[in-house]
């Protein structure tokens, strides 16, 4: 459907944060710490997510196809970007282009771990497949959510304080 050129300009220097908007359960704490540290957020989310009552003014609506918000989100991003997904393939993706990668949960995915993370993918995909049960996951909470927003501002904070290490990442 839309790539948004005029919506989404490159911003140069200036670090932004893209979400992964399909079932992202922090865009509040999100849209604060952003605020609150005068940060660009674009929200990524496909027909199938949409929602008049998002809160971030900047949307980038895509079709329902398979990968479309990746593949937007990508097109999208710049070195020293921040990325909020709980997809570990977008995830790799984004820190081959020298992006910071978060979690719905402020895990913070590393060029060190993301192998372990698609590893654990594919052991999961298996036992699907083998129709062997995998644990549920618990209902969200406040303190995930909090965490998550800690984890947010924490990098931020660096980031800003450290503008050397976002030129180099």
């Amino acid at each position: 459907m839309s790539n948004n050129n005029d919506l989404v300009a490159n911003v140069g220097d200036k670090m932004k944060i893209l979400i992964d908007g399909d079932a992202c359960p922090v865009k509040n704490e999100i849209f604060e710490i952003a605020f609150k540290y005068d940060v660009e957020v674009i929200y990524f989310c496909s027909l199938n997510h949409y929602s008049e009552s998002n809160i971030f003014p900047r949307k980038v609506l895509v079709d329902n196809e398979s990968q479309a918000v990746d593949m937007e989100i990508m097109r999208n991003l710049d070195k020293g970007d921040i990325v909020i997904t709980q997809d570990y393939g977008l995830a790799s993706l984004s820190l081959d282009k020298n992006a910071y990668v978060l979690s719905f949960n402020g895990k913070n995915f590393t060029k060190d771990n993301i192998n372990i993370y698609l590893y654990q993918r594919y052991l999961s995909a298996q036992q699907r497949q083998k129709r062997i049960k995998t644990l549920k996951q618990k209902k969200r909470n406040r303190k995930e959510n909090l965490k998550f927003k800690e984890a947010l501002e924490k990098l931020i904070g660096h980031l800003k304080n450290n503008p050397q290490v976002k030129k180099n990442c």
